[in-house]
């Protein structure tokens, strides 16, 4: 993919389409992806209780 900023910085962005937010919590949560965007709403519980590192939103 170009034109992401990851590109510049020189690493590897694969774009992985979910059908909803729960099947993505549960690969970031097993460690199959290592970052993901989801509605601030739908990660606070398990990042209040430490599972999930907020690190932005927009």
């Amino acid at each position: 993919m170009t034109g992401y900023p990851a590109d510049a910085a020189g690493f590897k962005v694969e774009h992985i389409v979910y059908k909803g937010g729960a099947p993505m919590l549960n690969d970031l949560l097993g460690g199959q992806v290592q970052v993901g965007t989801i509605a601030l709403t739908s990660a606070l519980p398990m990042i209040r209780d430490g599972k999930l590192t907020h690190k932005s939103e927009i």
